[in-house]
């Protein structure tokens, strides 16, 4: 009979349905069930073999000469009436014919009484050694230690056809043993798994650098979109037919605590590199600050370090501080998120936090606390947060400025309105202008005004109009729409925001560059001295003179405003006073008890609005400067 179709043969039963350690009870019904289920598995003869068949002689190498099967015929599989049983313990155990269904290539030598593995002894490169190792002559006394030995070796290829494994075998001829081939078939395997992981854990890699969710609202096999992570996860499937298949399975990696995981993993990967880099280096820097998160206070934990002579600034971690947030607490939470990274004995030579004197305390500050253990730890006031303050002082020393900037609050407020804001989308298409939105003010970062005062001014005229249409609508917002129309078209309010805009506009760039990870001290110094000068270029005449044209063609653009924008001939009588010669480069805005009461002045409203607008603003910032960015101040 021909061996492939030996080993193409279906099992008529499972190998699972019998025991394959048959004991002497159990031998009859199970030689029965054989002949009926696999007929003729013997590949010299279908007739059942007598146990006292009596012995082949035997080759100086061990093997039988003629008991055993060789490549043209395949293994030698007898059925005998009954296997030889020997004494273990207490039980009689023989050999098992249900081998066969399981192994279907051994093969049993009846003049041995011994187990062979027919694909070692003729397909293995060292027919010697592999039977040594793995399928030596086993006695009937060895059965279960055969069983394992057996079960290990086939464990991989349980789910191949007997003619899959037939072309394994004989490939093995030329390319190496069966213990081989499987072990590169398992390589195989384990090569598409790891495929398959690296793109699904590029995915993750890519949402979290560009900050995307990762799960939909639903994530159902129905649902058209499923979130960012499952949606690229079919898209990978439409184009590569491996992932597919993966994806089809029940373990498939795309579970919420798998993706939470990679994660995980990844945030380790990336503090493990930065601490890596900080040891090198051997110091650091700590900067810190809190800020409000939900329900929970959270302190956020960044350090500086250098690479080089490269400055690197890297956000660690999160600590939550809500239940402690005095000095103690968050001196506390810095700690723990430097020991987080494995940071904790590094040396801290440099502290930025804000002003806020919990932080800033020279007796039991934050910074003063951290002293304490590392005595060389400089405090550094956060550079963008001082030239925070300094706006803060600067545009709240006049009504005027102060009015503006409440005027913009409500124009936000109105149009982040729905059906006002589709009104104003509407006029600004109706005008051909760019569209652009009113921004939403911030309390904290005033630098960021610049934004929104530019974006009023570029959409004057549409904002404008808005509110005609809204105030002669007589409906909820008349009575608000009509306020604000009444404020915009005022002199004081145009001129404002062309100040502001100028102003803020160079103070927005110095903001960005002190907030930039790599700015040093030194940087810093440059960067407020340079805008100091400009604002001192600011107070010349010649400047304001260009401001004031501005204003009057800002005011010529927009037909409907009623402002006299021309220099009055003649004007308000005013005292004016005697200024000091060391004041002469300051705004003086009080009298110091001397006035002359002869002489009297008579003012053009260019001038009015550059001595009462103008020039407080810029004197107040050049003043503020000077004071929270001293030479003293910068150390």
């Amino acid at each position: 009979m021909d061996i492939r179709s030996f080993f193409n043969k279906p099992a008529q039963k499972s190998v699972e349905d019998f025991d394959i350690y048959s004991t002497a009870a159990d031998t009859d019904a199970a030689i029965e069930a054989a002949n009926t289920s696999v007929p003729g598995t013997c590949s010299t003869s279908t007739a059942t073999v007598s146990a006292e068949t009596s012995a082949q002689p035997i080759a100086a190498s061990g093997c039988v000469v003629n008991d055993l099967g060789e490549k043209a015929t395949g293994p030698k599989q007898p059925l005998l009436s009954s296997f030889p049983k020997h004494q273990i313990g207490d039980i009689n155990r023989a050999f098992s014919l249900f081998y066969y269904h399981k192994f279907p290539w051994i093969e049993y030598s009846v003049s041995l009484d011994s187990v062979f593995c027919f694909c070692c002894r003729h397909f293995s490169s060292n027919t010697a050694r592999c039977t040594d190792e793995l399928f030596t002559k086993v006695g009937a006394r060895n059965w279960k230690k055969l069983s394992e030995k057996l079960t290990k070796h086939a464990s991989s290829q349980v789910h191949l056809s007997s003619m899959e494994m037939w072309e394994n075998y004989k490939h093995t001829a030329t390319s190496g043993s069966v213990a081989a081939q499987l072990s590169h078939s398992h390589q195989g395997t384990v090569q598409k798994n790891r495929e398959y992981m690296c793109k699904s854990v590029d995915i993750i890699k890519l949402l979290a650098k560009l900050g995307l969710p990762f799960r939909g609202h639903r994530e159902d096999a129905d649902v058209e979109t499923r979130g960012n992570y499952l949606s690229l996860c079919d898209l990978f499937s439409k184009y590569d037919p491996d992932f597919k298949s993966m994806q089809s399975k029940y373990f498939n990696c795309t579970s919420r605590d798998f993706q939470n995981e990679i994660i995980a993993l990844c945030a380790e990967l990336v503090r493990d590199e930065i601490a890596k880099k900080v040891h090198e280096t051997g110091f650091l820097a700590v900067i810190a600050d809190e800020a409000k998160s939900s329900k929970t206070e959270q302190l956020s934990v960044c350090i500086r370090y250098t690479v080089g002579l490269q400055i690197k600034e890297r956000f660690i971690c999160f600590v939550d501080c809500s239940n402690s947030r005095d000095a103690a607490g968050i001196v506390s939470g810095i700690k723990e998120g430097l020991q987080s990274c494995g940071l904790k004995d590094i040396p801290i030579i440099a502290q930025s936090y804000d002003g806020a004197s919990v932080m800033s305390g020279h007796l039991s500050g934050v910074q003063q606390r951290i002293r304490e253990e590392f005595p060389f730890a400089v405090y550094v006031h956060c550079m963008a947060h001082k030239l925070n303050l300094v706006l803060v002082e600067s545009c709240t020393v006049n009504r005027d400025i102060k009015t503006s900037l409440n005027v913009i609050d409500k124009l936000y407020s109105m149009f982040a309105e729905p059906s006002n804001h589709f009104r104003f989308l509407m006029m600004q298409k109706t005008l051909a202008l760019k569209p652009k939105e009113i921004v939403q003010p911030s309390e904290t970062r005033w630098a960021c005004k610049y934004r929104c005062v530019y974006a009023v001014k570029s959409q004057y005229s549409a904002i404008i109009r808005c509110l005609k249409e809204m105030e002669e609508e007589g409906e909820k917002w008349s009575v608000e729409a009509s306020g604000l129309y009444h404020h915009m078209t005022r002199l004081h309010f145009i001129t404002s925001i062309i100040i502001l805009e100028e102003v803020l506009r160079v103070v927005h760039v110095t903001h960005k560059r002190l907030q930039g990870a790599s700015t040093t001290m030194a940087d810093a110094a440059s960067a407020v001295k340079s805008l100091r000068t400009h604002l001192q270029h600011c107070r010349e005449e010649s400047s304001w003179e260009a401001t004031w044209m501005q204003v009057k063609r800002f005011c010529e653009d927009f037909s409907g405003i009623c402002v006299d924008s021309s220099p009055q001939t003649g004007g308000k009588r005013k005292r004016t006073s005697r200024t000091p010669a060391g004041l002469s480069q300051y705004l003086v805005p009080t009298t110091l008890g001397q006035r002359d009461e002869n002489e009297t002045h008579w003012e053009s409203e260019s001038q009015t609005f550059k001595r009462q607008l103008y020039l407080p603003v810029l004197d107040t910032m050049l003043a503020e400067l000077d004071r929270r960015f001293s030479t003293d101040a910068m150390v």
